[in-house]
């Protein structure tokens, strides 16, 4: 199997994103981002809301932190 050189992968880092409900942690690769599933699926539960609710919430909290520190 041919192997991959450190430069050849990309730089995964991680924020965090507040929502009403709390934090969440964000994985960012190259200026994209995505939320970490347990911590969505763990708030939708405890407040017995749609894990697509706080999914948004999290991505609106992420872009408001991002637009806030240009």
């Amino acid at each position: 199997f041919p192997t991959r050189r450190s430069s050849d992968l990309l730089r995964r880092e991680f924020a965090q994103a507040e929502t009403p409900w709390g934090p969440v942690r964000v994985k960012t690769v190259e200026g994209r981002f995505k939320p970490e599933y347990e911590d969505l699926r763990r708030i939708a539960l405890e407040q017995n809301i749609p894990i697509a609710q706080v999914r948004q919430a999290a991505e609106e909290g992420y872009d408001t932190r991002k637009k806030g520190t240009k």
